[in-house]
């Protein structure tokens, strides 16, 4: 988890895996986001979960209908907040996250990859809020990481040249943007940058 903010400014959104399954291998290359319990995805259908939970897709939230839940728990919110902001719910047993189950309620299909909060809200699982993303669009909407210190996501000073620099990651690689003399002149770069590589996944604060 420390190699991936090391390589990409944030904490992972979810466990990783080693593509080798050696733990001890942390090579970035050598690690990705979970596969979301695929196997168990594939067993939870769509007509399962509306048998079980109801979703309001105007305010995100899942309410328990029956099935595998308590005469005491029907009716009631139904999951956990984690630390991070996102949203688990117990199934049958088994963990999912509420913004998989929310796509899975409404399109009557699981997501083929990620599914990303447009506003940086994990707890906000409102349908209009949700997109499918690959990994690369997950991350760049990501907020400024907290190791930053300029106050300005992409932008952080250049010790040797006395200016603050921005630079922003693209398709893996690091690319240099240049040296500025105010951090709101740097910002102003890696925004330029960010709309234009990162499209409608861009965020720059």
């Amino acid at each position: 988890r420390l190699a991936w903010l090391h390589i990409y400014g944030s904490l992972p959104t979810d466990e990783l895996e080693h593509i080798n399954l050696d733990p001890l291998d942390c090579r970035i290359a050598n690690l990705r986001l979970a596969t979301w319990r695929a196997s168990a995805e594939k067993t939870l259908t769509h007509r399962r979960l509306l048998e079980v939970l109801h979703y309001d897709g105007k305010t995100g939230i899942f309410t328990w209908l029956g099935g595998s839940a308590s005469k005491a728990m029907r009716r009631k919110q139904a999951g956990h907040q984690r630390e991070d902001g996102y949203v688990l719910i117990s199934v049958d047993g088994v963990l999912y996250r509420a913004h998989r189950l929310a796509w899975l309620y409404i399109h009557e299909r699981w997501p083929i990859h990620h599914i990303d909060h447009k506003n940086g809200d994990p707890s906000d699982n409102r349908i209009i809020n949700l997109r499918e993303s690959s990994v690369p669009e997950n991350l760049a909407n990501s907020k400024r990481p907290i190791t930053n210190k300029s106050g300005f996501k992409g932008v952080s000073w250049h010790a040797v040249g006395k200016k603050w620099q921005a630079h922003i990651r693209h398709q893996g690689k690091s690319i240099y943007l240049g040296l500025f003399d105010t951090a709101e002149q740097a910002h102003a770069a890696y925004c330029e940058a960010a709309t234009r590589l990162k499209g409608e996944f861009a965020r720059t604060v």
